[in-house]
């Protein structure tokens, strides 16, 4: 393969990872925002669960994609047992995260939840460089690697405080510019730190991967690079459609004029009682 091919590949993985790493946040952020309507567990149980394997999938799946995008020049390929066990920790790390952002409505209780994704997010790009077994083995670089993991908790907590003052108080209705920034400040610093983590490695030293033909990295980039916007799309729209449901159902509340009889005979009686003055005793 030529120098410019190799530029094109890489190029059009950078692209790609970009577009799973925003579409991560942007459903992840989503179910988070479905959970807090809800936050008792037998209530949001299925939401934290949606919210957190999408986090989970889409760390990994930005980290092999970052990977496959520095063009290495020989076959990469990942243990299937290192593979499979990274996956589900990334998926059970992120179900105290988005727990602790369910039950929590407040923007500075996200500094934990912040410190364990940007330590999510560093581990797992380090965890499948490690899963391909490179030789003759990676050198950190670790104040690059240092950097990368506090740029990306900052950004996280940016972003995760923007979510939680996502719906304004007295419309209850989610506010457009606030979650398309959340989203992107969310999906950028995953990016951008997993690509710092990415140029603190030494990977152009390296000759050589072990697990090459055990999972070879074209089965996992076209599964990362397919499969997993694929599904993140769908689920987006799904998540649309509910919040098109939801707020139909608001608007004929609204309009019912028997709750709205109610409603303002139960105000009016509010009122009364508040104005009440009591006779003094003589």
């Amino acid at each position: 393969m030529s120098e410019s091919s190799i530029a094109e590949y890489a190029l059009v993985l950078w692209v790609v990872t970009a577009g799973v790493a925003l579409l991560t946040a942007h459903v992840a952020l989503g179910w988070l925002a479905r959970a807090r309507r809800r936050p008792e567990l037998a209530q949001s149980w299925k939401a934290q669960l949606l919210a957190a394997t999408t986090l989970g999938t889409g760390v990994c799946a930005t980290a092999i994609l970052g990977l496959s995008a520095e063009g290495l020049r020989f076959p990469l390929g990942y243990g299937s047992v290192a593979a499979v066990v990274l996956w589900l920790g990334a998926v059970i790390a992120c179900l105290p995260l988005i727990a602790s952002l369910t039950v929590s409505s407040r923007g500075w209780t996200a500094l934990p939840g912040c410190c364990l994704l940007a330590a999510l997010g560093t581990g797992m790009q380090i965890g499948w460089i490690w899963a391909a077994g490179l030789r003759p083995g990676v050198l950190w670089d670790v104040p690059v690697v240092s950097t990368a993991t506090a740029l990306m908790g900052v950004g996280m907590l940016g972003a995760l405080w923007m979510a939680a003052k996502e719906r304004e108080t007295r419309s209850h209705e989610p506010n457009p510019m606030t979650r398309l920034g959340s989203t992107l400040l969310l999906g950028l610093s995953l990016l951008v730190g997993q690509q710092l983590v990415l140029a603190g490695s030494d990977l152009a030293s390296q000759q050589g991967s072990v697990y090459r033909n055990q999972l070879p990295n074209s089965l996992l980039s076209l599964a990362c690079g397919v499969l997993v916007p694929l599904t993140l799309v769908i689920m987006s729209l799904d998540l649309h459609l509910r919040r098109a449901q939801s707020q139909r159902r608001r608007a004929a509340a609204s309009f019912n004029p028997q709750q709205n009889r109610r409603r303002r005979r139960s105000d009016s009686g509010r009122q009364s009682d508040g104005n009440s003055v009591r006779e003094p005793v003589v």
